[in-house]
């Protein structure tokens, strides 16, 4: 359970309540009885308040197109245009597949089984379809810079290794599942407390937690990130979302999962009210406040949709298109 929102504040003196995330908060009277969610849960002898935050349409990349050269350093490095080509390769700056635009170089990951270190970025940047099993990958150049960015098949840096498939799935027949996974865990939290032997399971499909990929270096590259001096700082995630009021990135930890360690650096655990950083090919450095620590959405990534599970929401324009893939940053 969460503390209340109102005005894009966070009232942490207030009441604890679940939270739900929709596109828009629209007046009672333009909504059908379907469309209304309970003002509050019951759960055994708890009565908890629902707080509707509105995200905004959420994007996977964040907004439909890309802004060629548009890029903001806040940073004290001086600024470095990330759409340019590097040799070596670093990171924070435009690569992706030969068949897409362009998004982010994110940070060199080593994966568990082999020891190998590959470049790590959203599938939605490193595959031609994250929709698709990594058997289904057909184009695997990927280029620095991306397409967008003047790249050609010259500029191939690496070729394409491995992705989390993203499964589509329909948010309206989900909407239930966040309230439903709630009083799941609620009341086995009680069953554990009363010593009772019943627990309940609450099973649904293609949940999404990491849009995720890696590719096979087949240049020189350096563990540098552009526009950031990354001593102090531990891995918390990769963003790959966003709205025109909010920026989403996925946890470290379900990377690890998926057996993929961020090389040299630390993964940490978030919580509401942390800032985090980033760097990335259109907005460069950029940092946010974490309103959603856990958060439940539906991401928009064009001809489908896809439902994500226990993804960060940090507010403001922490995210543009093109910055997908960026990897993000807490201070130690």
């Amino acid at each position: 359970m969460k503390p209340r929102i109102k005005g894009g504040v966070t009232l942490n003196g207030s009441e604890r309540v679940f939270r739900v995330y929709v596109t828009e908060k629209l007046p009672l009277n333009m909504l059908s009885s379907k469309d209304l969610l309970p003002r509050s849960l019951s759960v055994s002898s708890t009565v908890v308040s629902v707080d509707v935050v509105a995200v905004g349409e959420v994007y996977a990349p964040p907004q439909s197109k890309l802004v060629g050269g548009s890029f903001q350093y806040i940073s004290e490095t001086p600024p470095r245009d990330p759409t340019a080509k590097y040799r070596p390769v670093i990171f924070g700056v435009s690569i992706g597949n030969m068949a897409i635009t362009a998004g982010t170089n994110g940070w060199p990951f080593r994966r568990v089984t082999d020891k190998a270190v590959l470049f790590g970025s959203n599938a939605h940047v490193f595959c031609d379809d994250p929709s698709r099993p990594p058997s289904g990958i057909v184009e695997k150049r990927i280029v620095q810079p991306g397409t967008h960015d003047g790249g050609v098949e010259a500029d191939q840096v690496a070729v394409y290794d491995w992705h989390q498939q993203v499964f589509p799935g329909e948010f309206a027949d989900s909407l239930l599942v966040p309230v439903g996974g709630f009083i799941v865990k609620y009341f086995n939290k009680i069953a554990e407390v009363g010593n009772a032997d019943v627990r309940l399971e609450m099973k649904t499909s293609h949940l999404n937690h990491i849009d995720f990929a890696v590719a096979k270096p087949v240049v020189d590259w350096n563990s540098e990130m552009l526009g950031l001096n990354l001593e102090g700082y531990e891995f918390a995630g990769l963003g790959f979302a966003g709205s025109d009021t909010t920026g989403i990135f996925c946890k470290a930890k379900h990377i690890v999962e998926a057996g993929y360690e961020p090389l040299g650096k630390p993964v940490c655990e978030v919580s509401d009210n942390d800032i985090v950083v980033k760097c990335g090919r259109t907005s460069g450095f950029t940092s946010g406040k974490i309103v959603g620590s856990s958060a439940y959405l539906a991401v928009n990534y064009g001809d489908y949709m896809a439902i994500f599970e226990d993804v960060v929401i940090v507010e403001g324009a922490f995210m543009q298109a093109g910055d997908s893939g960026s990897s993000v940053w807490k201070h130690e």
